[in-house]
């Protein structure tokens, strides 16, 4: 009689599923963790160019007004300008402004004063600092933080 052995054992059959299964784990994760990257990369990317939209507008409005105040609500930002009866609103959908606003006065050479988040009025001869952060509605610990200036030009009246 002639034996021959033609088949998988069972030891042979278990060690390859167990290698199987720590390569597919390896390669299951690496996947998922680039796919959070990449969501967590464009929301960032999306906060950032929301965010200067929003500097933009303010620049626009604080180099042709005269008077205005910006107002922190619940993660929207009021701009009220003198003389329009309702506000400017800047609310992007699925998330929230909040702004610090430090102003220095036209050609003072010292440090801004820190204002507040909230009811600031900001005549003609000011120059305004503006601390502005971002964040998800539901996430808070994805934000993102700009700071910029708004000026007006000297020597032009508007």
């Amino acid at each position: 009689m002639k034996r021959g052995n033609h088949g998988l054992t069972l030891i042979e059959v278990l060690a390859t599923l167990t290698i199987l299964s720590i390569v597919g784990v390896i390669i299951w994760s690496v996947f998922f963790q680039g796919y959070k990257f990449s969501k967590e990369s464009i929301s960032k990317n999306f906060m950032i160019q929301e965010t200067n939209i929003l500097i933009t507008n303010l620049k626009r409005i604080h180099q042709t007004s005269e008077n205005y105040r910006i107002e922190n609500d619940d993660g929207k930002i009021n701009v009220y300008i003198d003389g329009k009866t309702s506000p400017d609103v800047f609310a992007p959908p699925q998330m929230r402004y909040e702004v610090v606003v430090k102003i220095k006065k036209k050609d003072d050479d010292s440090a801004p004063a820190i204002i507040g988040s909230s009811d600031l009025i900001v005549p003609n001869d000011y120059d305004v600092y503006l601390e502005v952060l971002t964040s998800e509605n539901g996430k808070r610990e994805n934000n993102i933080s700009i700071d910029t200036f708004l000026y007006r030009l000297r020597g032009v009246g508007y």
